[in-house]
């Protein structure tokens, strides 16, 4: 699973054996991608080929399927995959040296304007 060119990690990692996963975007990821790959015995199948959109806080079930060329017998995998609102986490420190932040620092506060001197001439973030 991915969105993008990040990797996306299922939980539990995965293992043929294994029928039902989950995974979670970050709140940043608006779209997931399937990187199927199937054994040497068997075909991917219903796996999308495009990559599937997802609202923050929003989840979506997919199921894809291993099947066997030789019988037909299919064997599904469930992945439910959710995204995050991005309210989930918080920073308790924000400082940038020599400059003075607006507003204030407060861990609810997401948004900030970093005011320099004009003697400062580098930065590093």
């Amino acid at each position: 699973l991915r969105s993008g060119s990040q990797r996306v990690n299922l939980q539990p990692s995965f293992s043929p054996r294994t029928h039902v996963y989950t995974a979670t975007l970050d709140f940043a990821m608006d779209a997931f991608s399937v990187d199927a790959r199937p054994s040497d015995l068997c075909e991917c199948d219903r796996v999308p080929n495009q990559a599937i959109s997802i609202e923050r806080g929003g989840q979506e079930q997919l199921q894809v399927f291993a099947r066997d060329p030789k019988t037909g017998h299919k064997q599904s995998y469930a992945i439910r995959i959710s995204r995050l609102l991005g309210s989930e986490t918080g920073a308790q420190l924000l400082a940038v040296r020599g400059a003075k932040l607006m507003p204030d620092f407060a861990p609810e506060t997401r948004s900030y304007t970093a005011h320099l001197p004009v003697t400062e001439e580098l930065i590093l973030v």
